[in-house]
């Protein structure tokens, strides 16, 4: 006789439980959302104001209503530091996670006022060092040490490396002055840089090619002359001793000892001397 009485309670308790989930008149909660009168910022330490919210509340044979503050539950919100605040929102056992941004205030002026200070912006750029302002045709233009000063308007500098700047580009092949820009933030400051034409300056005999003492009346022995030929760059070669510019043949006549070698309009001369 006991065990035909539990089974109705069992199924009782069945049904109380599955109508908690349900609306008073047996509507399932389909979904929650709300719907207007939320929070979305407060200050640090400030109690949100949740007073007029409103809660959109769906059910699963497609009606809805609307609910205040006075028929929900909400969590607590920590606002003790600036950022996004998590909180939940729960009705009849449904649950939705929202959340509000906190700030810092920021007291500018007198007591209460919470507008914050503009933040300081970009005035100047000045070039300081690290960029060769003048190069010769063909050389690799170096970038890698530029540093700039950018001046702030709250009167702070900072120094800026090369691998946080925005350039042009500069041609070495391309003889003549070119502007080099240089680019940070918002700003940017021009540096000329000047590329020069590399030309022939010089010419130069190799000392150790040829004997300068002769005897007089003779010539001196050029089967291993060496001229070079020097650029305003620094770079020599070996001029070829059949290029029609070479003119070593012009030897002076004794007693002159004065030896002049040409190449085009460049020339140097050799002093020579006589065996006794």
């Amino acid at each position: 006789m006991k065990k035909r009485i539990l089974f109705p309670i069992i199924l009782i308790l069945a049904l109380v439980l599955s109508l908690a989930a349900c609306a008073g008149n047996g509507k399932k909660i389909q979904s929650i959302e709300i719907s207007g009168g939320a929070p979305t910022e407060v200050l640090v330490n400030e109690t949100p104001d949740f007073s007029g919210i409103k809660i959109l509340v769906k059910y699963n044979d497609l009606s809805s209503e609307e609910v205040s503050f006075s028929d929900i539950e909400i969590s607590a919100v920590d606002t003790s530091r600036p950022g996004r605040a998590e909180y939940t929102i729960t009705y009849n056992g449904v649950t939705i996670s929202a959340s509000l941004e906190v700030k810092a205030p920021t007291i500018s002026g007198g007591e209460g006022n919470t507008t914050p200070p503009a933040a300081p912006t970009l005035t100047s750029l000045t070039y300081r060092s690290g960029l060769k302002t003048s190069i010769y045709e063909g050389d690799v233009f170096d970038t890698s040490d530029l540093t700039i000063t950018a001046t702030y308007s709250d009167g702070s500098t900072k120094i800026v490396a090369a691998k946080d700047l925005k350039l042009s580009e500069i041609d070495p092949k391309k003889v003549g002055e070119q502007t080099l820009e240089i680019a940070y933030e918002s700003m940017s400051v021009n540096v000329v840089i000047t590329v020069v034409k590399v030309v022939p300056v010089a010419i130069e005999v190799d000392a150790a090619s040829v004997d300068t003492t002769v005897a007089e009346g003779q010539e001196p022995d050029i089967s291993n002359l060496k001229v070079y030929l020097i650029h305003n760059n620094g770079f020599k070669y070996v001029i070829d001793k059949n290029d029609p510019k070479l003119d070593v043949d012009n030897f002076p006549v004794y007693p002159d000892l004065n030896w002049v070698i040409t190449y085009g309009d460049l020339s140097t001369t050799i002093k020579l001397s006589n065996t006794p």
